[in-house]
């Protein structure tokens, strides 16, 4: 399978209601022809969750295959040699999506619905990166988690001798794990580039239904040494039995739409994101990304870790996403993104400078909403900016 990352210069955002599409799977190789009369037509290559307006069409080549979701939730799928337009008899002869399809997986303002909204310019501190390695949890974090006793994943530091993982809120003593039996290595998907270690949960221990627990781990460098760890503690909530029954219903309704295992990992994402279950959104990202390079997957990756306060992983992926943007919409949401992570480490010049690139595009392409929270944004850094700086630091 063929994925394609150029894109031609998005299209004038839609009228509220208009007929629109995107492509949800492109194998192969597949055109767009813009609407309108040649010569002034533009022909693009096409690209997963890409987004068509009326009265442009496809060609889809032998040998190729792609598949559209209309505004109309009616997927069509089509094989070379084949030309579609994109209008609403077109979309009428589709198969039907369950609702609310369309709105999940569009990414009208650059991101997904499923990627969920963190506005981190509103908090009254900023984070202060620690002056010495510490380990990074990854998983869980900050995030509803469903399996009652759940592996600890984090970042090795160098030269560790023994890390110390604690559950606070479960009655248990802190388990201690030599770092040569932590498992560490490399990490690969959105932990590329990171030595990876775990740990399982207490085994006389379980996380109950509804509860809440706070996380810690801790390296020490030598055995008589400090303990090295990040300043919060880790929020770690087990779903209740009701939303457990109720998340498990949506999901099997997923599982029945008539669409390809990847557009299926994007709607499933929907209603883990709904209870906050952030790392098993990552890990329908991840999926994916790996078979579709899509810089839109990549700021909703980046919003997702932004919501779990990994600020560096997600400025990894908002930068990515920004390298390789073809779409405005794309550009300025990893741009929005970038603001937040510089916002939230007290560089606030450089945020307005990332929130005042998303204004100019969220303004020109008619995203009132969008606009106005980045207009919001730039205030921010101008007052905290204007504070002393010991007013700009945790308590």
């Amino acid at each position: 399978m063929c994925s394609l990352l150029i894109l031609a210069a998005a299209a004038p955002a839609a009228e509220p209601g208009a007929l629109s599409a995107i492509f949800l799977r492109v194998e192969g190789k597949a055109t767009v022809t813009s609407a309108g009369a040649a010569p002034a037509r533009e022909i693009r290559p096409a690209m997963p969750l890409q987004r068509l307006e009326p009265g442009e069409s496809i060609h889809v080549p032998a040998g190729s295959r792609v598949a559209v979701l209309c505004s109309t939730e009616r997927l069509a799928t089509l094989e070379g040699s084949a030309e579609w337009t994109l209008r609403a008899d077109s979309c009428a002869r589709g198969k039907k999506l369950p609702g609310g399809a369309y709105r999940n997986l569009s990414a009208e303002s650059g991101t997904l619905r499923s990627a969920g909204k963190t506005r981190v310019w509103l908090r009254n501190s900023r984070h202060v990166p620690a002056k010495i390695p510490v380990p990074l949890v990854l998983s869980p974090r900050n995030s509803t988690i469903r399996q009652p006793q759940p592996r600890v994943f984090w970042t090795a530091i160098p030269g560790a001798q023994e890390y110390e993982i604690h559950w606070e809120g479960l009655g248990a003593p802190a388990q201690t794990v030599k770092a040569a039996e932590a498992g560490c290595g490399k990490g690969d998907g959105l932990w590329q580039g990171l030595d990876i270690c775990s740990a399982p949960f207490p085994a006389d221990r379980e996380l109950e239904e509804g509860a809440t627990a706070f996380l810690r781990v801790g390296g020490k460098v030598s055995l008589l040494g400090h303990i090295h760890r990040e300043e919060k503690a880790i929020s770690v909530r087990r779903l209740s039995a009701r939303s457990a029954a109720a998340l498990k219903a949506e999901l099997e309704k997923v599982a029945t739409a008539p669409a390809d295992p990847l557009v299926r990992q994007l709607l499933e994402a929907t209603p883990l994101s709904g209870r906050e279950l952030w790392n098993e959104v990552l890990e329908h990202y991840e999926l994916a990304l790996s078979a579709n390079e899509a810089p839109v997957l990549r700021v909703a990756a980046g919003d997702v870790l932004l919501a779990q306060e990994s600020w560096d992983l997600a400025a990894a992926q908002y930068r990515l996403a920004l390298q390789a943007a073809r779409e405005l919409e794309v550009e300025a949401a990893a741009a929005r993104g970038l603001g937040q992570v510089e916002y939230v480490y007290g560089r606030f010049s450089e945020a307005a400078d990332f929130f005042e690139k998303a204004l100019r595009i969220f303004e020109s392409r008619g995203l009132a909403a969008e606009a106005a929270e980045m207009k919001e944004a730039i205030e921010a850094c101008a007052e905290r900016e204007s504070r002393p700086e010991t007013e700009n630091v945790d308590d």
